[in-house]
């Protein structure tokens, strides 16, 4: 028997101050975790001993970064015991396609979708990284879209798609209902027109254009601009005024890059 199976080995002595960062620090950032849910490591610390199960289901606050990468395996059942330990607490969500993996679109299972969009009044950040899915088809599994709490979202893809239930053209309406939404980044195709509340402080975006970038200076509140740096590197047309926004802090030509997953 090792030092760490022995029930009078230290680490069994820890107080929950102590074992709540150490557990932390095991649990990789959303941004490098690239296991599915049901691998998720939260699972094998929980059957390490009845102290740290005790622990981690008693931390709601350890559960409320929800990463989910598509598999075809059925996981209802993971992700209905990890909504269940956060509690109630806000919740920052992925949902993430890697190169060569699985897709979303080869498992549309309803149950899982509809559990998952029963928590979207809850969701406080949202990253969406896809290869192979459009994005208009997660939308429809996740309908209705209410995210009252929703504040940032992050989305890369690099497949076309539209709003179906907007005409051609139209303002996508995916965020409207986000009254507290200030931050949003999107790259890959064009997310120039998704319709966005007026609480919008921070956007960046690869697909600007004069166009689209004027929409983005309607926004009242907004403080901070980032664009494709290749749009605007070209110089002024002869007679053509500058674009003077007063409220912007900061403005920034983004680097070209492609799929990173």
């Amino acid at each position: 028997m090792s030092d760490s199976d022995c029930p009078s080995a230290p680490i069994h002595r820890l107080p929950p101050e102590v074992l709540i960062p150490i557990f932390e620090h095991c649990i990789p950032p959303d941004n490098a975790n690239f296991a599915c849910l049901g691998d998720n490591v939260r699972w094998i610390l929980l059957r390490v001993c009845r102290l740290w199960k005790y622990v981690l289901e008693g931390t709601p606050t350890m559960w409320t970064n929800l990463i989910i990468s598509a598999d075809t395996r059925t996981m209802t059942q993971p992700l209905k015991k990890y909504l269940s330990l956060s509690a109630q607490n806000p919740l920052w969500i992925t949902l993430c396609e890697h190169v060569d993996g699985d897709a979303f679109q080869d498992n549309w299972c309803a149950t899982f979708w509809e559990l998952l969009s029963s928590s979207t009044h809850r969701w406080q950040r949202l990253r969406i990284h896809n290869v192979s899915t459009p994005i208009n088809d997660i939308t429809i599994h996740l309908t209705p879209l209410d995210f009252p709490v929703l504040e940032e979202v992050y989305i890369e893809t690099w497949i076309g798609f539209v709003d179906p239930s907007e005409q051609s053209g139209q303002e996508q309406s995916w965020f409207r209902d986000a009254p507290c939404l200030q931050r949003v980044l999107d790259v890959g195709e064009d997310w120039s027109y998704s319709c966005h509340p007026p609480t919008l402080t921070h956007r960046s975006s690869t697909q600007f254009n004069a166009e689209t970038l004027e929409y983005a200076f309607s926004f009242p509140n907004l403080l901070e601009l980032s664009f494709h740096r290749d749009i605007y590197s070209r110089p002024m047309s002869p007679g053509s005024e500058p674009t003077i926004y007063h409220n912007i802090r900061n403005s920034t030509a983004l680097p070209v890059r492609g799929p990173a997953i």
